[in-house]
């Protein structure tokens, strides 16, 4: 039962986002949200039950925010499909792998003003014993008799929405919700195995509205704020020192403000005297991009990421 309410919380989560990319329109801004990954002190300790083999805290909570940012008048929220196919072709995970620089590149790809990342910083069980229970001490149980006792679940959430036009994180948010149940004589939860009472399982009507709780005060908080305004991203000029297989050196050293995973687009000039006004005139073509690895006092060190077989010592880069 709790399996199915999972499978139809992540269906209906999903069904809510627009099918279709959209594009932006009035004052409304394009936004898309990033699977959310979990602090190190959160254990999977939904494992243990049946509906907890495919569930994971921080892909329930943004998938409930991406369904109730979509009815906000103040964003266009991209699809999830979309923004899954984008990750996959720069080589990133859904969550860990994406830093504010990186997410500031893949919104450009999918056209969005901001994204959202997050972290799930609490999502843990506790069982609570009241006044005239009685704790059985068996090895490995969770076992009262008698009296009252509880599930506590409490979910924690920190989000920040990065300007993709700087790479810079211009707002913060959190939430926390604790979600309980009890009951009285024998129950609890013994090496994997639910006995008695509540069968030790969360309803799974009060863990989802725990979820869609957190969402909603994330997404209300998100429709309200004010985010920073930054300035544009300073133009990055360079050129090319060599290539060396699939690398690509460029004339940046560390004093510059080039950092690793910027990307650069490398170009072809070409100088044209213009017929009619005999003017000459800089004709560029494009033929790749680079990743930034390493950088040091001598030289930035790239990784070719399209195109690249016409790159040569001599091209002119530019930071995208």
């Amino acid at each position: 039962m709790i399996r199915k309410f999972f499978s139809i919380f992540l269906l209906t989560a999903l069904v809510c986002i627009p099918m279709q990319i959209l594009a932006q329109s009035g004052s409304e801004k394009r936004i898309a949200i990033m699977n959310f990954d979990s602090a190190r002190n959160v254990s999977n300790w939904w494992s243990s039950y049946s509906w907890g083999s495919n569930f994971q805290p921080g892909d329930a909570i943004s998938a409930a925010l991406t369904s109730r940012l979509a009815n906000s008048s103040k964003f266009l929220v991209v699809e999830r499909e979309s923004l899954d196919v984008v990750l996959q072709e720069q080589n990133l995970g859904a969550s860990g792998d994406v830093t504010p620089e990186t997410a500031a590149e893949v919104g450009k790809l999918i056209g969005a003003k901001y994204i959202v990342l997050g972290t799930v910083t609490e999502f843990n069980l506790t069982s609570v014993g009241s006044r005239g229970s009685i704790r059985l001490p068996i090895s490995g149980s969770r076992l009262g008799l008698g009296g009252k006792s509880s599930d506590v679940v409490r979910i924690s959430c920190e989000i920040r929405v990065v300007d993709t036009d700087t790479g810079l994180i211009v707002y913060t948010s959190s939430a926390r919700k604790e979600i309980g149940t009890g009951s009285s004589g024998l129950e609890g939860f013994y090496k994997g195995y639910a006995i008695g009472g509540q069968g030790g399982e969360l309803p799974s009507s009060g863990l989802g509205k725990g979820i869609y709780d957190v969402a909603g005060e994330l997404a209300s908080n998100l429709s309200s704020a004010q985010f920073k305004e930054t300035a544009p991203k300073p133009k990055l000029e360079g050129y090319v020192l060599y290539k060396d297989g699939d690398k690509v050196f460029l004339n940046f050293t560390s004093k510059d403000r080039v950092s690793r995973n910027m990307i650069f687009k490398i170009f072809k000039q070409k100088q044209i005297k213009d017929p009619r006004s005999g003017q000459m005139r800089t004709i560029s073509q494009t033929v790749g991009e680079v990743k930034v690895l390493n950088i040091d006092d001598s030289a930035a060190e790239c990784q070719i990421i399209s195109g690249g077989e016409d790159i040569e010592a001599n091209d002119y880069a530019v930071n995208k």
